[in-house]
């Protein structure tokens, strides 16, 4: 994304809340489309009831594809008063001046260091202006959102004045008294879409640990649809399109999403798993990336489809291996699918019996494999691999991850073993 860095000088303040929101932008991270819209300092904007030009702190020019013009601007008011409130009166002269700029297709912010009054956020609300607070983080934490129906829990004890201690969380958005913990509602809160375009980043999910993930799969009865003691996944789609009423398509070239190559994605309306078509050259990549999506359908289901339309899967997500590269999309909300894939394509009873006759065969009694540079451990790893590769019918890869989370192998150092993917 083009974006011209200053225009104007401003304060320290504006520039700190201008290099925040451009960041925002740049990973796509802001409620308007990164890569189309172009951020400014002390840019003016005519106003046809002035007759003359009105200078903005900051604003964000958004374009619709092939525009000349833009489609959208989101006008930001920075407020430097420290241990004052803002009051009342600074959002009725911000909510004037965004009708004079163009009310139809202008939202207003307004952030500050300080806090804002009961009424000023009161009439925030009603003006549908966002409100934020740059906090010791040098990040920002949005205040209010858009008016609508949620299930979030809710927190009674808000703060009278919005004087208050934020919580050490990502997001806390106050309305009528009552906070909500959900950094999703911040992307929503103008009122501008209903639903985020594939941000499941900012979704938050309840931690389960392996042991659960095992439960809930055992509890599905998806272990059940082993052939030869390998998954057989035609059975299982057919089961799953049956009783869920999803739909499974392989023969789509799902394309790109930014520069990463979409494997596979689930959508809500209508509920459909597909798997890109080129996956077919690379069968243990392919059942490895179905098992993944199936774990969203049955670990996930109930939230994604409250935030999103459809959930896209790429190399960074569908990686069991890279965690700090996971994170950038939604640590946990990977993190499970994986685990959910990996343990439905290797049930932990059936991995653990291979392995101790592994053991048994080779004369090798410490309950585990250790993997160093000397060749005689590399050999029996990798012949082990092997055998959990043709028997379980998946990379080398899920199966040396496999092997180390359940403390089967114990490795000294990474190595360039395995050339395989999943």
């Amino acid at each position: 994304m083009k974006k011209i860095s200053t225009v104007g000088k401003g304060s320290d303040f504006e520039e700190k809340v201008f290099l925040i929101i451009r960041e925002l932008l740049d990973n796509d991270d802001f409620f308007v489309n990164g890569k189309r819209s172009y951020i400014y300092r002390g840019k003016k904007y005519y106003s046809e009831e002035r007759k003359d030009y009105i200078v903005v702190d900051i604003s964000i020019e958004t374009f619709l594809e092939k525009a000349d013009k833009y489609s959208m601007l989101t006008i930001i008011e920075c407020k430097n008063y420290k241990n004052k409130g803002i009051p009342v009166d600074d959002i009725e002269e911000f909510d004037s001046k965004l009708n004079q700029l163009g009310e139809h297709n202008t939202k207003g912010i307004i952030i500050t260091n300080s806090f804002f009054q009961k009424s000023a956020i009161n009439i925030a609300v009603s003006k549908k202006i966002g409100l934020g607070r740059i906090n010791d983080k040098k990040e920002v934490d949005w205040i209010n959102y858009r008016k609508g129906e949620t299930k979030i829990p809710i927190l009674e004890s808000a703060v009278e004045e919005l004087k208050l201690e934020i919580p050490k969380t990502d997001f806390i958005s106050v309305i009528n008294k009552k906070s909500f913990k959900s950094l999703p509602h911040l992307l929503i809160e103008v009122g501008v879409i209903d639903k985020y375009t594939n941000k499941p980043k900012y979704i938050r999910l309840p931690y389960k640990t392996e042991k659960e993930i095992e439960e809930i799969i055992n509890a599905e009865g998806l272990y059940s649809f082993q052939s030869n003691e390998q998954l057989d996944t035609d059975k299982l789609c057919k089961y799953l399109t049956e009783t869920q009423g999803v739909q499974f398509t392989f023969d789509q070239d799902l394309g790109l999403l930014g520069p990463n190559k979409v494997l596979g994605k689930i959508s809500f309306n209508p509920l459909e798993i597909q798997i890109d078509k080129n996956l077919q050259a690379d069968k243990y990549r392919l059942r490895f990336t179905l098992a993944h999506e199936i774990g969203h359908l049955i670990l996930h289901y109930d939230t994604l489809r409250k935030y999103l339309d459809e959930n896209f899967d790429n190399d960074m997500t569908i990686d069991l291996s890279h965690d700090d590269v996971v994170s950038f999309y939604n640590k946990r909300l990977e993190i499970q699918a994986n685990l959910f894939a990996s343990r439905l394509l290797i049930p932990q009873e059936k991995l653990v019996y291979q392995v101790a006759e592994y053991l048994a065969n080779e004369r090798l009694h410490q309950g585990y494999l250790f993997l160093d540079n000397q060749r005689i451990n590399i050999a029996l790893v990798t012949r082990l691999l092997i055998r959990l590769q043709d028997y379980f019918f998946v990379s080398k890869e899920v199966a040396r991850i496999r092997l180390i989370n359940e403390g089967l192998l114990r490795e000294k150092s990474n190595f360039n073993l395995l050339s395989s993917r999943h």
